[in-house]
């Protein structure tokens, strides 16, 4: 073994001893620990500069080819440039190394859909079989699953705008600041500045961490044809795409809107960290007025203030339209709901229309968001399946798309600030009128 691999393999033990104690609460800490983390942690240090140093050197040689990548002492998985893909394209999140999208065997998607109808036998479709499923299902190539995913993403609310991480394996595991109450002076779970004179000695400071885990959750996609569609109809391959990508998009958000958690991702509006502010005194049924906004907003975490997004139900709209800011005694009003060239934007933050928020009056029908605090994590795999036993009397063929990913808001509870009671949090929603 080469010192470099040497060097990586002692930085990655530490770094999971490091990971072991971090996690432990700091009021069960015991002193023997706080001192071994110390250690390691400068330990990690010296470590990671030693293998800068090599992997410096390995780039002046003269062979060497870039990567794209930053440096990783743990050489386990490349340590790419941005971290989890906030533009979650297909490229961004599975080929950030730069690597090239396989191209597909098949000329199209609509070649390789016709195909898997036909139920004929075909070399290609044979590699593309999923040897680990046993259910006979095919892999939809690489280059038409991108297509799909990223024709699909453009009519998505929560997933272009959240924390977005490829998944490798059926677990991820993402830190996150236990970060609860700041009416201390304490943030991060435990980290407060303090001042120190000048042969003073600081008082010693942990941070609350918490692991997050998301497991990848199957979820198919079904479609259902006639036989006679399949084998002649001219549409086929374009039917069947338009259904994929329509049911990718609405069957995501749905889930990262409403979703239990139990077998689903945890939806925000079923989260706790999700404040619900209530309606007005004496507040007309299905209405909705400029203090419901206001109150809305004021209960949004101050970073999430200029990146949140309002997220509503279309039925809202006549409502927002009438919403307005009455100035002075002379009627004059200026309207809180505002458009360009088709951009909706409320209070100076964008608004978008979801059919999967419930209707005018439903609690939820309007949220703000900060969907950069929902954190989600997609499998690169797709799968497709046949059968025609379920529509074995209707001479019908049915389809399924085959997906996993799971999804989860970054908070446990809404944040008591430093100043006040009041709780803020990335994620607050209107109750029902």
């Amino acid at each position: 073994m080469s010192i470099l691999k040497e060097k990586q393999a002692e930085y990655r033990d530490l770094k999971d001893r490091s990971t072991e104690l971090v996690t432990i609460p700091a009021e069960k800490m015991t002193e023997a620990e706080a001192v071994e983390l110390r250690n390691i942690t400068r330990k990690m240090n010296r470590v990671a500069s030693e293998i800068e140093l090599m992997q410096l050197e390995k780039r002046d040689q003269p062979d060497y080819t870039p990567t794209g990548q930053t440096l990783d002492p743990n050489d386990r998985e490349p340590e790419h440039r941005g971290g989890p893909a906030k533009n979650p394209t297909y490229r961004n999140l599975f080929h950030r190394d730069g690597s090239e999208i396989p191209r597909s065997e098949f000329r199209d998607a609509g070649e390789f859909a016709e195909i898997v109808a036909s139920g004929l036998y075909d070399p290609r479709l044979v590699r593309s079989t999923m040897d680990s499923s046993g259910t006979g299902g095919y892999a939809v190539p690489v280059e038409l699953a991108s297509t799909w995913w990223d024709t699909a993403l453009e009519d998505m609310v929560v997933l272009p705008n959240a924390t977005v991480y490829p998944m490798q394996s059926s677990t991820l595991k993402v830190p996150s600041f236990d970060d609860d109450s700041r009416a201390a002076g304490q943030y991060f779970g435990g980290l407060a500045l303090s001042w120190i004179n000048e042969t003073g000695t600081s008082t010693p400071q942990s941070a609350k961490l918490r692991l997050m885990t998301l497991n990848s959750k199957k979820a198919a996609i079904y479609c259902d044809t006639s036989a006679e569609l399949a084998q002649d109809g001219q549409g086929f391959d374009q039917q069947i795409q338009d259904a994929m990508k329509k049911a990718l998009s609405a069957g995501l958000d749905w889930n990262f809107l409403n979703g239990s958690g139990a077998g689903t991702p945890l939806g925000i509006l079923n989260a706790d960290a999700c404040i619900e502010v209530p309606a007005v005194a004496g507040q007309a049924a299905d209405s909705l007025i400029f203090e419901n906004i206001v109150a809305l907003f004021s209960r949004m975490w101050g970073p999430g203030r200029s990146r949140g997004i309002w997220v509503a139900n279309s039925t809202t709209i006549p409502m927002l339209l009438s919403l307005h800011i009455p100035v002075g005694t002379s009627g004059t009003a200026f309207p809180v709901f505002s458009d360009k060239n088709g951009q909706f934007t409320m209070l100076g933050r964008p608004v978008i229309f979801s059919e999967n928020l419930p209707e005018l009056g439903g609690s939820g029908d309007i949220i703000f968001a900060d969907m950069s605090q929902y954190i989600c994590g997609i499998r690169k795999e797709m799968q497709i399946e046949k059968s025609v036993l379920p529509g074995w009397y209707q001479d019908l063929q049915s389809y399924r798309v085959i997906l996993r990913a799971d999804g989860q808001p970054a908070w446990q509870e809404p944040l008591t600030p430093r100043s006040g009671t009041t709780t803020v949090s990335p994620f607050v929603r209107l109750a029902a009128r």
